[in-house]
């Protein structure tokens, strides 16, 4: 991804921004440092920049604020609707905003990475846990693949092992069984194994045929045993219809049978009935021949020569059925004869066909020919039936027999030939699974040697000749995920940094670590935030940390510090840090009526050029600014050359005639500077001895003291262009000795002077002169 600069921050109604806020960066700045007291509004720039690149504020974490933290992100008073987050980059603008809880940033896709160091994770990454600070490094530990690898192939040596072992288990049960059926047999032979062997190619294939044909026998004779009672029922059944023929005869014989006559006469019978009981014609007259002695008692005679005839033919259908009923009967009796003879045959084949496959078996009488003859016969073969029932009952045993002893030496021979599978192929999966782990090891250690490396190298900037930090991180060899740190102390080597180190190295530590880690995950595209991390280093050690962080701050995207440590703003408002890459912000005091707000600082070494250029100049002012700056410059050259300075009661500073007495003799003749000159491509040096300024302001040096720091009558007596004169010089010589982008001269590699980085300054000479 293309670098991006930063241009402009705009945050409202967010944390402390109650009123609309704004940083605009500038453009060729690498580290923004924004200095304020607390409680001025620092952490609240970087939450906003942690809202729009990870979506919260981690500054709210760990401060038994439940689980709901965004009801705290809109500033007092105001609603989450009105939380507005905006930040332009060279390449876009950033829109951050409050919905549901949840923080989003359009566009999604320019969400920026950013990177955030608060006092509390320095500890996570040194106090916490093995496991926890494994969790701080995992990402830059990039062994995901080969640790899936690792863990497939482990996977499958677990399964193969368990699969060995429970096959063993298998092989020996069945071995133990075999051993088992050949005790029984009598241990014959030489082994159990060969034993078995030799039983299952003996030909036993028939036995199952055997019982086969002498269940089919045994079925056909049971079918046989049932014909008695069948014909016993039959024959009971025709006896009954027999009876009952003979009963419908005698009653039909004792009916009138002249009574019956034609069939013609029913009808005439049965009309003349219905004609004579009608009331409505005359019963007086005989209708036939009309006389009246004929009529009387008529209607009695037709009704009596009716029921003989109904009695007849009730007695001709009752013969009939009955007659019917032996009938069938007798076709009864012949079927069970019929059936009976099939399945008598059928038996006479079933024994012929089982006595074919076993001729010791006992022989079967012949069924008899009259099923009337069955139930002697059966009474016959009850000891035949018995013995073939024996018979079946052993040779289903002996094959069930044969059949569990060839599963059982089948199941051997295969538990056996996998045994010898897997033993062939373990051992070199084993040998896989070592090689692909002490690859993990390998690139493992190698990654934390060149983090443990680079930490102390930063270590060593901000603690130089302290011994360093000798750390050294490594894997808990029986927890992959679980770090250690260790560092060398007093001489002795892998103590934890814990027990041994104080505070302010512990925290240099964190930083270091961190800045580390940072510099191996795409240092590019990332923000570092670094929110008030300084606390606990004296002045030295903050001096060279902020010159460690600045280094390194245009690896990154862009770099942020906020400090409320005041040496750190002196300096750079004198330029001591600057490295040409580096901005100062000051947030003033915050109120809840105007929130934060925001001044930028002002080198006094430009408010000396302003000074001197003002039309009306405050003279005061610039004698003033004049020899503050001059004290500082002194100083630099006192302490870079190791100056004897006259010792002082008390804790009262050098005087600028002090330090001026101090840059003296050979050193002061010596004293130049280079300055670095570009002209299309062609570097080349400009030298200038810092001799005349200094003598000059050794003479007018009293100026300081007359107007510029304490009220004497003198002042009324020295003209304006003494104090201009004093003011100017200084400025020359603070041209000369600081450069207002890379800083003061006091970088030593060269070994040959002290210089600027990007050597824009040489200082000459490199040491004082004897």
């Amino acid at each position: 991804m293309p670098r991006t600069d930063l241009r402009l921050l705009t945050i409202e109604s967010f944390r402390g921004s109650i009123a609309e806020f704004s940083i605009r960066f500038s453009d060729d700045a690498d580290l923004t440092v924004i200095y304020g007291e607390n409680g001025s509004g620092k952490t609240t720039i970087c939450d906003a920049i942690e809202f729009l690149g990870a979506g919260k504020i981690g500054s709210l974490e760990d401060r038994g604020l439940g689980g709901q933290l965004s009801r705290y992100w809109p500033s007092i008073g105001k609603l989450a609707s009105d939380v507005k987050i905006t930040l332009e980059t060279s390449t876009d603008t950033l829109r951050g905003r409050l919905q549901n809880g949840v923080a989003t940033v359009e566009p999604e896709a320019a969400r920026p990475r950013v990177a955030v160091l608060r006092r509390p994770q320095i500890l996570r990454l040194i106090d916490a846990q093995p496991h926890k600070k494994y969790e701080e490094i995992s990402r830059f530990v990039d062994v995901g693949k080969i640790e899936a690898a690792e863990s497939g192939i482990q996977g499958l040596v677990d399964e193969l092992e368990a699969k060995l072992n429970s096959g063993v288990l298998v092989t020996v049960t069945n071995e133990e069984q075999i051993a088992r059926f050949w005790e029984a047999a009598g241990s014959p032979g030489t082994d159990a194994i060969s034993w078995a062997v030799t039983a299952l190619e003996q030909p036993d294939a028939d036995a199952l045929v055997v019982v086969d044909k002498l269940t089919h026998a045994e079925e056909a004779l049971g079918v046989l045993s049932g014909y008695q009672p069948r014909l016993t029922a039959a024959h009971e059944t025709q006896a009954a219809a027999e009876a009952a023929l003979a009963d419908a005869r005698a009653i039909e014989a004792a009916v009138d049978v002249g009574a019956m006559g034609e069939p013609e006469t029913l009808g005439i019978l049965e009309a003349a009935e219905s004609y004579l009981a009608d009331t409505e014609h005359d019963a007086t007259t005989c209708p036939l021949c009309r006389s009246s002695e004929k009529a009387a008692g008529l209607l009695g005679a037709v009704r009596d020569r009716l029921r003989s005839m109904h009695e007849l033919q009730a007695a001709s259908r009752r013969t009939a059925e009955t007659s019917r009923r032996v009938q069938d009967a007798q076709a009864g009796i012949s079927a069970i004869g019929e059936q009976y003879e099939r399945d008598r045959l059928i038996l006479i084949a079933a024994v012929s066909k089982y006595a074919e496959l076993d001729p010791l078996s006992p022989t079967l009488p012949t069924p008899p020919i009259d099923a009337a003859e069955v139930g002697t016969w059966w009474e016959q073969t009850k000891t035949i039936r018995g013995e073939w029932t024996a018979a079946r009952v052993r040779m289903v045993n002996k094959t069930q027999f044969a059949e569990t002893l060839r599963a059982t030496v089948d199941a051997y021979r295969v538990g056996l030939g996998e045994q010898k599978q897997l033993s062939s192929v373990l051992p070199a999966l084993r040998a896989t699974l070592s090689i692909v782990r002490e690859e993990r090891q390998r690139y493992t250690d190698e990654v934390l040697t060149a983090i443990s490396r680079r930490v102390d190298e930063l270590y060593e900037v901000v603690h130089p000749g302290e011994g360093g930090a000798g750390l050294s991180m490594g894997l808990t060899p029986s927890r992959r995920a679980s770090l250690d740190l260790g560092s060398s102390f007093g001489g002795q080597g892998r103590v934890p940094p814990t027990a041994y180190f104080s505070q302010s190295h512990l925290d240099t530590l964190g930083i270091c670590v961190f800045l580390a880690l940072l510099e191996r995950d795409g240092p590019g595209e990332t923000i570092l935030v670094l929110d008030d991390v300084l606390a606990s280093l004296d002045e030295p050690h903050v001096e060279r940390l902020v010159r460690m962080i600045a280094s390194i701050a245009a690896q990154f995207r862009h770099c942020l510090v906020t400090t409320h440590y005041r040496p750190w703003r002196e300096r750079m408002r004198w330029g001591l840090l600057g490295d040409g890459r580096t901005e100062l912000f000051e947030l003033r005091r915050w109120s809840l009526a105007g929130g934060m707000q925001l001044t930028r600082t002002i080198p006094e070494i430009e408010r000396l050029r302003a000074d001197l250029a003002d039309t009306s100049p405050d003279l005061q002012a610039i004698v003033s600014r004049a020899g503050v700056i001059l004290e500082a410059i002194l100083e630099h050259l006192t302490l870079t050359y190791e100056c004897p300075l006259p010792r002082k009661r008390g804790v009262s500073p050098y005087t600028i005639g002090d330090l001026l007495s101090g840059v003296s003799g050979r050193l002061r003749s010596d004293l130049r500077v280079e300055t670095r000159n570009d002209n299309a491509g062609t570097v080349t040096y400009v030298s200038t001895s810092l001799t005349p300024l200094l003598d000059e302001l050794q003479d007018i040096a009293g100026v300081r003291n007359a107007m510029g720091a304490h009220f004497t009558e003198l002042s009324f007596e020295l003209l304006d262009d003494d104090a201009t004169r004093f003011g100017q010089r200084v400025l020359e010589l603070a041209e000369l000795v600081v450069d207002p982008q890379a800083g003061w001269p006091s970088i030593s590699t060269s070994g040959s002077y002290w210089a600027t980085k990007g050597d824009t300054r040489r200082m000459h000479p490199f040491q004082r002169p004897g």
